[in-house]
């Protein structure tokens, strides 16, 4: 039974094309932001979709930390993908994980996990800042949400993981 079970790993790899796949858009993403972001410092495009009256370098930060945005979670997700095919696809006794970076290198699904989470919570302090710099008018209360959240998501895994690397 495991002689049939142990070919069916490599559908996983399917997984992790398709996340390269979705990295490589978001590395798209990102340097279409970049560029527009360049564009609009420079005077050669109107901006569209951003608050009003903003000065150009705002605005230029702003669609930054976007592309900054979008630009980690195109490394989480190749991060990811590199994950599946180590964990799942490639034969530990004939790759030598020792030439792999140490961040890269993976013992289980849960340290993965743990690095998607990490990101996850760096993605929605990103996008807080993101709402704090399109904020038009005075704080409200409920802007509170989404840090309080990351507070929560950090504890949460810090306590999960109990300070383990």
């Amino acid at each position: 039974m495991l002689r049939f079970l142990m070919p069916i790993r490599f559908f996983s790899m399917i997984a992790a094309l398709f996340a390269f796949l979705g990295a490589l858009i978001m590395f798209f993403e990102g340097a279409h932001l970049t560029l527009e972001a360049g564009q609009i410092y420079f005077g050669l495009i109107e901006p569209h979709g951003y608050p009003q009256g903003a000065a150009k370098g705002e605005l230029t930060t702003l669609i930054l930390i976007e592309a900054l945005d979008a630009f980690l979670f195109a490394l989480v997700v190749m991060i990811f993908g590199y994950g599946i095919v180590l964990l799942f696809v490639v034969d530990r006794a004939t790759f030598d994980i020792e030439k792999a970076p140490k961040w890269m290198r993976f013992e289980n699904l849960g340290e993965l996990k743990a690095i998607l989470a990490q990101v996850i919570i760096v993605m929605l302090y990103v996008r807080f800042l993101k709402m704090l710099m399109e904020l038009d008018g005075p704080l409200d209360w409920e802007l509170l949400v989404l840090p309080i959240s990351v507070v929560l998501l950090s504890l949460g895994l810090k306590l999960l993981h109990g300070g383990h690397k």
